[in-house]
C-alpha cells in the first residue's frame, strides 16, 4: 500500500526542494495528496509547484497556497524565470488559497495515516495544529530541522540551521505535536550531494521529471551570485540535496542509521539534544510487559469514561493501555500495571471498517502511540 504524504516546502529558495519532489514523484512507494507552498511569497512557490507537478504529468496533486510571511525569503526569487507567464489558474488540477485548510482536511479525511513532510520552515504545520490538534492523530511528521552534532559540510559547530531559525515557535509547534516525529539534521543530510556517473545520469536523462530538475538547476545557480556558490558547476555535480533524505525518510530507513533522542529548540532557533518544554521530552527506557506499539491493525475509537481525551502523559514511557481487535465493535483492556487511568470503553458508534473522529476521542493505530503531551501551562 502506498504510502500518503502531504508536502509542506519552501521550494524556489534553495534548490533541494525542487530535488526532493522529483525523488517524490519517481517514488513509487509515495501518494502525494497535497503540495503546499511555505513561507515568503508563497503564491510564487505555488506556482513553481504547479507548473512543476503538471510538467511530471502529475496535476492530479492538488496545490495550496500556504500562509504568505514577511521575512528573508522575499528577498530573492532565483527559480522566478522558470515560471515567467506562468499563472495558478494554469494548472489543470486543484489550487487552494488556503493551504493550511487543505492540509487539515486531507488529513482528516484519509483512510489511514498520513506522513506530513515538512522541508522548509514550518508556519503552515503551526497553523494547522493549532486550528485543528486532531489532526496529529491522524498523522506523523518528517522534516529537515536542526544541527545536533554537525553543522553545514560536517563542521563541528552547532548551529541554527534555517528551517528552524526563520521560525522557532513553529518548529517548536510541530515538535511537541501528539504524533511521531522524525527529522534528518544536518549531521546526515548536509553531506549528501550527487555527483560522477550519478549526477551524469540524471543530468542527460530524457525523463521530464529530471530534465525539469536540472532546468531549475541551471536557472537557479546562474541567478545565485553568492560566496559559497563560487565554483559550483551545474555540469558536473549538484549542491548538497538536504531536503532529499527527509523525502527518502517518508517511505524508508534502511540507507540511514536512526537514534530515538529527546531534542528541544531553543529561543535562538537551535535545536539541542535534550528534554523540555517545547521539545520532545527525553527517550524512557523500554519497560518489559509495556509494549510501544499498539496490537490494532485497523483504526478505531477509544472514549475515556470522563468523555475526555486520554491523558499523553501516560504514554510518555509506556502506553496506559493496548488494543485487542477481536470483531466488532473493538474491545479495549487497560494495562494492569498501569493505575493512574480507569479502563476505557469501547466507543459505541464503531463499526467495521469505519474510522471516527470526534471531539473527546483518540483515534489510534498501529504505527503511532504519542510520546509528549502537549504544553500546558503550569
Amino acid at each position: 500500500m502506498k504510502i500518503p504524504v502531504i508536502l509542506d516546502t519552501d521550494i524556489g529558495s534553495d534548490i533541494d526542494d525542487t530535488w526532493a519532489l522529483g525523488l517524490l514523484l519517481k517514488s513509487p512507494e509515495v501518494d502525494l495528496r497535497l503540495a503546499v507552498s511555505a513561507t515568503g511569497d508563497t503564491t510564487y512557490r505555488a506556482r513553481l509547484l504547479a507548473k512543476m507537478l503538471q510538467t511530471a504529468g502529475r496535476s492530479d496533486v492538488p496545490v495550496g497556497v500556504g500562509l504568505d510571511t514577511q521575512d528573508e525569503s522575499r528577498r530573492a526569487f532565483p527559480q522566478a524565470a522558470w515560471v515567467e507567464g506562468y499563472d495558478l489558474a494554469d494548472y489543470p488540477g486543484q489550487v487552494h488559497m488556503d493551504g493550511v485548510g487543505a492540509m487539515i482536511e486531507a488529513i482528516l479525511a484519509s483512510p489511514q495515516p498520513v506522513t506530513v513532510l515538512g522541508i522548509g520552515p514550518l508556519p503552515n504545520i503551526a497553523e494547522a495544529l493549532r486550528r485543528e490538534p486532531r489532526i496529529a492523530l491522524n498523522a506523523r511528521f518528517v522534516g529537515m530541522h536542526g544541527s545536533l552534532r554537525r553543522g553545514y559540510d560536517g563542521a563541528a559547530d552547532i548551529l541554527a540551521e534555517y528551517n528552524v531559525n526563520l521560525v522557532p515557535p513553529a518548529c517548536r509547534a510541530a515538535f511537541s505535536a501528539p504524533w511521531d516525529v522524525t527529522i534528518t539534521p544536518l549531521d546526515p543530510c548536509g553531506l549528501i550531494r550527487l555527483e560522477g556517473e550519478a549526477y551524469r545520469r540524471v543530468r542527460d536523462s530524457a525523463d521530464p521529471i529530471a530534465r525539469m530538475i536540472i532546468e531549475n538547476y541551471r536557472l537557479w545557480l546562474a541567478s545565485n551570485q553568492v560566496d559559497w556558490l563560487k565554483g559550483v558547476d551545474a555540469e558536473a555535480h549538484s549542491t548538497v540535496l538536504f531536503d532529499t533524505v527527509a523525502a527518502y525518510l517518508t517511505f524508508s530507513e534502511e540507507l540511514l542509521e536512526m537514534e530515538l533522542l529527546g531534542v528541544r529548540v531553543d529561543g535562538e532557533g537551535v535545536v539541542g539534544l535534550g528534554g523540555g518544554r517545547g521539545g520532545l521530552s527525553p527517550p524512557r527506557p523500554r519497560r518489559q510487559g509495556h509494549p510501544l506499539r499498539h496490537r490494532l491493525e485497523r483504526p478505531a475509537c477509544l472514549r475515556t469514561p470522563a468523555g475526555r481525551a486520554p491523558d499523553w502523559r501516560m504514554s510518555e514511557a509506556h502506553p496506559s493501555w493496548e488494543v485487542l481487535s477481536t470483531g466488532c465493535p473493538y474491545r479495549w483492556k487497560t494495562n494492569p500495571l498501569c493505575t493512574r487511568s480507569a479502563p476505557p470503553t469501547p466507543c459505541p458508534r464503531s463499526r467495521a471498517g469505519e474510522k471516527i473522529i470526534l471531539e473527546n476521542v483518540c483515534t489510534v493505530h498501529r504505527t503511532h502511540i504519542p510520546q509528549t503531551p502537549p504544553l500546558r501551562k503550569p
